[in-house]
């Protein structure tokens, strides 16, 4: 079985090399595209093409940034515009009236692709440190200048739902191995976890973006320390309602300590006896 595994990873490895170029290529077709349509007031990308933090299997989050007027044009072609660009192979959609979509390339790269109104253009975390392919007035420049002096800081509001959603996940976990729904209690074990991750990213000052962020909880690009990626490993779910039920009672002492460390930063009631109460249901 490690074979086969080892074989199947293995297979693709020249196209996978070839990904930074192929990369760049749809870039570049991008930004031609972008320059040449006098609606489009911006575009730029972020995560880790705006941080410098790739690696080959990186895709692009494209924002293009149009007047109010234009909006609902862009919005209604936005599975056609990706086609000047390469060959899509599918998309990703949430519907024709989400500015939003994610086109899958033929060359294993995807585009996730925002349309922004001028006005939604305002300074915040994400927009720190972007690659800036098309700004003729200067607006991403002067967003991002401005960005430069966020910092963040978890609110006491913040701090209460994540508490609440960890006793939601912890009481999930329980109700999936009791009813020997193995597949439905890993997901929600993942998710306690994800929710111990977004508690450390807050504690250490860094918005807690859940599910993006578990794309670098493990591996060179993580941004935890030692110890919370060996938790992670040692989170991971086996395929036992019993032992599922242990490696939870295991991550409580961190999530209640992350509980007491962050109510106690923001001034926040730490509700000790719901969240007692909330694990005792369960462990």
């Amino acid at each position: 079985m490690t074979k086969v595994v080892a074989m199947s990873l293995n297979r693709h490895r020249a196209r996978d090399l070839a990904l930074p170029q192929y990369r760049e290529d749809l870039l570049a077709a991008i930004t031609r595209d972008v320059t040449s349509d006098s609606r489009v007031r911006a575009a730029f990308v972020g995560g880790s093409l705006g941080t410098g933090d790739t690696d080959l299997y990186s895709d692009i989050d494209l924002r293009v940034v149009v007047d109010a007027e234009d909006i609902e044009n862009f919005v209604a072609n936005k599975m056609v515009r990706p086609q000047r660009w390469g060959s899509v192979l599918f998309y990703e959609d949430l519907g024709p009236h989400v500015a939003h979509t994610v086109a899958h390339f033929e060359g294993f790269i995807k585009v996730d692709c925002f349309y922004y109104r001028v006005a939604q253009l305002t300074p915040s975390f994400t927009l720190q440190n972007v690659r800036i392919l098309h700004d003729p007035d200067g607006l991403v420049r002067d967003v991002t200048r401005r960005s430069q002096s966020f910092t963040y800081y978890p609110s006491a509001a913040e701090v209460a739902r994540w508490r609440y959603k960890v006793l939601a996940y912890a009481h999930e976990v329980y109700r999936g191995c009791r009813r020997d729904e193995l597949s439905y209690a890993r997901e929600m074990l993942i998710g306690l976890a994800g929710y111990a991750m977004a508690g450390w990213h807050m504690e250490a000052g860094r918005w807690p973006d859940l599910w993006a962020n578990w794309a670098k909880a493990e591996g060179p690009r993580s941004v935890l320390t030692a110890r919370q990626q060996a938790w992670i490993s040692a989170w991971h779910p086996p395929w036992s309602g019993p032992a599922m039920m242990d490696i939870m009672a295991t991550m409580e002492p961190e999530l209640s300590r992350l509980n007491d460390r962050l109510s106690e930063w923001t001034g926040c009631d730490p509700d000790h006896q719901v969240w007692q109460q909330g694990w005792d249901m369960v462990t």
